[in-house]
């Protein structure tokens, strides 16, 4: 699994404290590495270009906690399902 981001670096490049506070661990979320590197990339820069249209937008992003795909780590981490 990735540890997919929740708020990606990239679009908190105002500083480096702001970039770097996204790849805390309660930033992230296990992701299939198909689903990281796929549509959710794709979304963050389809976020990215609204925001740059629109000069602001709101998004929420979280896991959904249905049909999980397993649990992972020795503190049994949920992988969040679809």
């Amino acid at each position: 699994y990735d540890r997919g981001h929740l708020c990606p670096a990239g679009s908190m490049d105002l500083n480096y404290t702001c970039m770097s506070e996204t790849f805390f661990l309660s930033n992230m979320s296990p992701q299939t590495a198909g689903f990281n590197r796929g549509v959710w990339s794709r979304m963050e820069e389809q976020v990215r270009t609204w925001a740059n249209e629109y000069g602001e937008i709101w998004e929420v992003t979280g896991p959904v906690f249905i049909n999980n795909f397993d649990t992972i780590g020795t503190n049994g981490v949920t992988v969040p399902g679809s």
